[in-house]
């Protein structure tokens, strides 16, 4: 018997996992949380065959965990579990901490039986009894015929037709009595053939065939296989329903009008699904053993299963291309949920597949809305030729976006396609390793800039963020045709509108973002680390007081009158992967996504999204820092230092300066950041200068930021992805920044 360890403290969860896996003969041993794995691995020096550990933000230990199994268990497979929600952020995370598999919850039976079987097969552990019935156990009879025949050649033509034509499933049974078990464990069956010749069991002889079907009549669709045209004379007793089909019990397995002829019958005669050109695309993954792709894929079926899901992807891009073939990469996952996918088509370019489900379909009815528009602002020839271009659909109702089943997507060229010249993401280029930097930007500008002889490499991203600042300043935000000032009410308490994303100022949040800070707020794992915030109680009754409020004044002046901002148009989102450099021409970056468009938006708002993103996303991420760095978000001793710098920030005669920390711990990367935010906070300030005339009223740099920054920081707080560390600080942060903004407001009066 093999062991397998199970972590996590879900009642419901460890239940599922005991039952299953001990139906598969699996020795299950349960760990709540990661400090009692660690004493169980030090314990049981056999080790295990394999470890399932849930994805718990609010143990401090979990990502000290996942080392300690790389560090002493490294042969054995780790399989993270996370809310389906997190899959975004942490499938990636989880595969570079040495996880092998991810699952998403809720859990269902069939996806961790297949998982664990997957797994079983590579260690070589799952016993004879196990592996029986396995491939049989995955088959949904909905798409499932039974077929009854003591010819395996005329089945395995039959199975082949059936998956290749039909994507459907074939079960081969050798006599009547197994074949009637099997029907009567199920009434949704698909189809039953019964050949003729079939014997009633493995140890008696043929019987009447009539009396087969006689008995099977009533419960499922049935049809009969017969070896020639001649019908046998016992089945007229069973009526003119029953339907034929004549196949030769050693066909010509190669006769391809052979096989267009039982196309045709089983479509025709049997009802069976007609068949789509898009089931007949050959679809293949890049690398085909990419676990998190795999994952992706199989997300989009309900049932969870990867060959479904790859059905649902055929499907959606032969909306846009009339193709044979296509090879998928994984991209990434944005917060709000969306899958994304590099495509490649054989004798095309390549391309970006991008996939919501139907409930967020206004997300993409906003993308391609807002596409037209910023590209209006996008680009200078003749790299404008470089955007991307949007595709059409072929034969769907709307133009640019296609929809099967529950699912919508919509497909973008790719930028980086290697006859146009390759791209980087800002986070990459942030904090990739060297190593990642080098391999990616090799003979190229941009490897020149990063690797410049005898520069820091520190130095070399924060050069290169700066020019990325200087081409938005001269683009959008100092560029006086496109940027003007008007009176405008900074935050409004009401709710924004749900399905929309409106200019802004005012900046309001969503309900259901105010739903998830006042979760974090009130949750166990905030309960959990208060103790590593001084004063938490203060801090928690401000920001909870603030978000709660969805009616009336936020009765802070700074915020609530009407003042002078800045206008200009704005991405809305700008995330350091919504930024893409070309490693040729890096002086020339590009954006994408641009659902949050405005033309006519708060300058400042880009700039403030990107100080933020900065401060919780990148933040004590970079990888040349140490070997442990995955795991520097996760440690509680950095928190201080994360303290001293929000403190440094908000105080509006210091945040120029250089930083003397009080605490100690590793303040290489934190320091990098202060210099990459101190560079972006004067672009800020420059910006927030201008004015068109003298006259104008225009309020004081933090007066004008900090709203912003509030409004940013606030959704941090709602994030279920970031660190329970992170989340922390962006508490701290908000009700500091609240503080700031009660100060500025007692200089202005209320109007």
């Amino acid at each position: 018997m093999y062991k397998v360890l199970v972590v996590g403290s879900s009642a419901s969860d460890v239940a599922m996992f005991r039952g299953l896996l001990g139906e598969e003969g699996a020795e299950v041993e349960i760990c709540r949380d990661g400090a009692a794995a660690k004493q169980v691995v030090a314990d049981n020096a056999d080790g295990f065959a394999a470890v399932f550990i849930l994805w718990d933000v609010a143990d401090l230990s979990f990502a000290e965990t996942l080392a300690l199994f790389r560090q002493r268990l490294p042969e054995t497979p780790v399989v993270v579990m996370f809310e389906e929600e997190l899959m975004a952020e942490l499938a990636g995370r989880a595969v570079r901490l040495g996880a092998r598999d991810v699952l998403s919850k809720p859990l269902k039976a069939e996806r961790v039986k297949a998982c664990w079987r997957e797994l079983a097969a590579m260690i070589d552990t799952l016993p004879e009894q196990g592996r029986k019935g396995i491939k049989e156990s995955s088959f949904d009879p909905r798409r499932t015929v039974l077929i009854g025949d003591t010819s395996k050649e005329r089945f395995q033509l039959l199975e082949k037709i059936l998956r290749d034509d039909f994507r459907l499933q074939a079960l081969y049974f050798s006599n009547f009595t197994d074949l009637r078990t099997k029907v009567e464990s199920d009434d949704s069956w698909l189809l039953v053939l019964i050949a003729d010749g079939l014997p009633i069991s493995s140890n008696k002889r043929t019987i009447t065939l009539a009396r087969y079907f006689i008995s099977l009549e009533m419960r499922v669709p049935l049809g009969c296989l017969i070896s020639d045209e001649r019908i046998p004379d016992d089945l007229k007793l069973v009526g003119r329903g029953l339907k034929y089909l004549c196949i030769s019990s050693a066909p010509a397995v190669d006769d391809l009008s052979l096989h267009e002829k039982i196309r045709i019958i089983l479509q025709q005669l049997f009802g069976l699904p007609p068949i789509h050109p898009a089931t007949r695309l050959e679809l293949n993954l890049n690398p085909d053993d990419d676990r998190i792709l795999r994952e992706q894929i199989r997300s989009l079926s309900k049932h969870h299963d990867l060959n479904e899901g790859k059905e649902i992807l055929k499907h959606l891009i032969f909306s846009f291309f009339d193709c044979s073939s296509a090879t998928v990469e994984r991209l990434g996952q944005g917060l709000s949920g969306a899958r994304v996918f590099l495509l490649h088509i054989i004798g095309k370019k390549s391309y970006v597949l991008k996939i919501s489900s139907d409930e967020s379909r206004w997300k993409l009815e906003e993308e391609v809305r807002k596409h037209g528009l910023a590209m209006k602002y996008t680009g200078r020839p003749p790299l404008r030729v470089h955007l991307p271009t949007m595709q059409s659909c072929r034969n769907q109702k709307s133009e640019h976006i296609a929809s099967y089943g529950s699912w919508a997507a919509v497909c973008y060229d790719y930028l980086g396609d290697k006859e146009i010249g390759g791209i980087i993401d800002l986070e990459t280029l942030l904090i990739g390793s060297p190593e990642e930097l080098d391999k990616k930007t090799s003979g190229t500008k941009l490897h020149d800039d990063l690797f410049a002889s005898g520069k820091p490499l520190t130095k070399s991203r924060s050069d290169i963020f700066e020019g990325f600042l200087g081409w938005l300043c001269k683009e959008w935000c100092q560029n006086n045709r496109k940027i003007r000032r008007s009176a405008k009410q900074l935050w409004l308490t009401e709710n924004c509108p749900p399905k929309s994303y409106p200019a802004v100022p005012p900046y309001r949040l969503k309900e259901n973002e105010k739903g998830r800070i006042t979760a974090f707020l009130g949750s166990k794992e905030a309960e959990r680390v208060k103790q590593l915030m001084p004063n938490w109680v203060e801090h928690w009754e401000k920001v909870w007081d603030f978000v709660d409020k969805d009616t009336g004044a936020t009765d802070l002046s700074a915020l609530d009158n009407p003042v002078s901002v800045i206008l200009s148009p704005a991405h809305g989102d700008l995330n350091a992967n919504n930024v893409i450099l070309w490693l040729e021409q890096p002086d020339h970056p590009l954006l994408i996504d641009f659902p949050f468009f405005q033309d006519s938006g708060h300058a400042l708002q880009d700039i403030a999204r990107l100080e933020i993103e900065i401060i919780y996303a990148l933040m004590d991420c970079q990888a040349e820092n140490s070997t442990s760095v995955q795991v520097r978000e996760y440690d509680p001793s950095q928190l201080p230092l994360w303290l001293q710098l929000i403190d440094h920030l908000l105080d509006e005669n210091v945040w120029k300066r250089k930083k003397q920390w009080k605490k100690r711990g590793t303040t290489d990367n934190i320091k990098h950041c202060l210099d990459l935010i101190q560079r972006l906070r004067q672009k800020a300030e420059t910006v927030q200068a201008w004015q068109d005339k003298p006259t104008d009223h225009r309020p004081g740099f933090f007066a004008e930021y900090l709203p912003v920054l509030l409004y940013y920081t606030l959704r941090e707080i709602g994030y279920p992805s970031r660190t329970v560390f992170k989340r922390l600080l962006a508490v701290y942060s908000a009700s500091q920044t609240l503080t700031q903004l009660d100060r500025l407001s007692a200089t202005r009066p209320r109007t």
